[in-house]
């Protein structure tokens, strides 16, 4: 036999009052009460066949007890579990043992299914592995899947990452639907409590989406979990700098972006005390400056097909061609506010992209070049 441990946190959000904030040293916060709620409970109303192996100890009642169903809706319904602020360790992991009378059938009928010889169960660590490559395979999944939304638009990429998101938990969910098949909990209640805590609206899998819902109280971490965006972390910031060392082999590339990101009066600032090589190393270091605050973002940016339609109209609002309505994101005609661009830099980016203005954006070109700048 064989035990893995996989341990995660289940920490309570913080989110304090300002009263709260102010007089923390003397408030200890209380713990937060897990509940149930009704599409959680149903997912796991669904394990049926693994609730009648793991639960009767929990509740004290054999799965054949006319009173079984009942009483396990009932418990489920009632989940109040306390958790301190804290956090509270739930231990996720199992033990393997090919010997295991109740797993034989399981493991018989997996092998089955398994054409490869070399590849059927035959040790305590293939039971492990069987359930553990499949999770692998999930991860790599989305880690390739967190670098490819990084590359989309804002827009796009938050849909892109929910998406991914989604995924992963819905295979993970159906992955550990089987792990009893070929495990034994260690500490039963605990994974049941992480299982419910996959598909419940008020805990989030991970850190990084513990805000995206008012409605999220708690979330997951765990070692692999900060392992796993660690390596993300690198693997951006690596792709980052390709991109930096892509764009900075053009000027116009590099003062595209940087317009863009509205750093128009900067640039405009650094124009006039710089002339040539200078300019342009001046412009490479508020660029690599921008990649390093935020890589996932430059990324995207340097992915937008439209970014340097998008720095032209920020050149032209810097060159006071057009406008920028103080405290809203309109765009208009300098000369005359009553012609509206766009009510944001995307809609601009449609007025100037529609063949039907190619006359007036025409003489838009024309005003920016008579202006004979560094950047027309």
């Amino acid at each position: 036999m064989i035990t893995i441990s996989r341990k995660y946190e289940l920490i309570v959000k913080t989110n304090l009052s300002a009263y709260a904030i102010a007089n923390a040293k003397e408030l200890v916060p209380s713990a937060k009460i897990l509940g149930s709620t009704m599409g959680a409970v149903n997912k796991m109303l669904s394990l049926s066949q693994e609730l009648k192996l793991l639960m009767p100890e929990i509740i004290g009642l054999a799965a054949v007890s006319p009173d079984w169903d009942r009483m396990i809706a009932r418990y489920w319904n009632s989940l109040s579990e306390p958790i301190p602020y804290v956090g509270k360790t739930l231990e996720t992991g199992f033990k393997y043992d090919l010997n295991d009378v109740t797993k034989k059938e399981y493991i018989n009928a997996i092998n089955t299914q398994i054409k490869e010889e070399d590849k059927k169960i035959k040790t305590d660590e293939d039971l492990k592995t069987y359930i553990y490559l499949k999770l692998s395979e999930v991860e790599d999944a989305y880690k390739a899947a967190i670098l490819e939304a990084n590359s989309l638009s804002e827009r796009d990429k938050e849909t892109a990452l929910k998406a991914a998101y989604n995924a992963k938990y819905a295979k993970i969910w159906n992955i550990e639907a089987e792990h009893y098949k070929v495990g034994t909990p260690i500490e039963p209640f605990q994974y049941l409590l992480w299982k419910y805590c996959l598909v419940c609206s008020h805990v989030a899998n991970e850190f990084s989406f513990a805000e995206k819902s008012m409605n999220i109280e708690f979330y997951l971490s765990s070692e692999d979990n900060k392992k796993q965006l660690e390596r993300i972390k690198i693997q951006t910031k690596n792709k980052a700098m390709e991109k930096y060392l892509s764009i900075i082999t053009s000027k116009k590339n590099v003062a595209d972006i940087l317009f863009a990101i509205g750093l128009g009066g900067k640039i405009f600032d650094l124009a006039k005390d710089n002339e040539g090589a200078d300019l342009d190393l001046q412009l490479h270091v508020l660029l690599q400056s921008t990649m390093d605050k935020d890589p996932a973002k430059f990324i995207s940016l340097a992915s937008d097909k439209n970014i340097a339609l998008k720095g032209l109209i920020e050149k032209y609002v810097t060159y006071n061609i057009f406008k920028r309505i103080q405290g809203t994101n309109i765009i208009t005609d300098y000369t005359n506010p009553s012609k509206i661009i766009g009510n944001d830099l995307d809609a601009a980016v449609t007025f100037c992209s529609n063949p039907e203005n190619v006359a007036v954006v025409s003489e838009y070109e024309t005003r920016f070049k008579d202006l004979n700048s560094k950047f027309s």
